[in-house]
């Protein structure tokens, strides 16, 4: 397991610590943050502790995982970015999610290059998969500028999501 952190321009991936619990649970509170994520529903302190724990829980069995990501400037927590294998799909899938401030700006993108990078130099993953809500048009863009191809629409969740494909060797 590499735990080293990942670092680009604007940008620190790392593991996630203790202390963010309580800036994730800002950011996850947001209906406008969670609106395309599981239920849709701002998320509690409970979820939030779960959430994390299901993070560390994957990195420990799986040996890859869902990074923190850091505004290299400030140290701030925006979100999220990573890999975790996806029980329903038999396959792992990319994901990401940032606190609406961080929208529209790249940020998003720049963390899922080097999830992606990420994932063919330290993991013996030859595919990725990624989904998103037909209505999301911002996570469909940064699917599609990282490579994926579109395969059709699938049930997850209880919900009908885009489903992308991509081998990575």
């Amino acid at each position: 397991m590499d735990n080293k952190s990942i670092f680009t321009e604007r940008l620190i991936l790392r593991r996630f610590k203790d202390e963010d619990t309580e800036p994730f649970y800002d950011i996850m509170k947001k209906p406008i943050v969670t609106k395309y994520l599981g239920s849709g529903e701002g998320k509690t302190c409970e979820d939030v502790q779960r959430i994390l724990n299901s993070f560390e829980k994957h990195w420990t069995e799986k040996g890859y995982g869902v990074f923190a990501v850091e505004e290299k400037e400030s140290g701030k927590l925006m979100g999220y970015s990573g890999l975790r294998f996806l029980e329903e799909a038999g396959k792992t899938e990319i994901m990401y999610a940032f606190d609406d401030e961080f929208w529209g700006k790249g940020f998003a993108t720049e963390a899922a290059e080097k999830v992606m990078k990420y994932a063919k130099e330290n993991t013996e993953l030859s595919e990725l998969i990624a989904l998103a809500y037909p209505e999301n048009i911002g996570s469909k863009r940064v699917i599609e500028k990282i490579g994926f191809e579109y395969i059709d629409q699938r049930e997850f969740f209880g919900h009908i999501l885009n489903y992308y494909y991509q081998k990575i060797r």
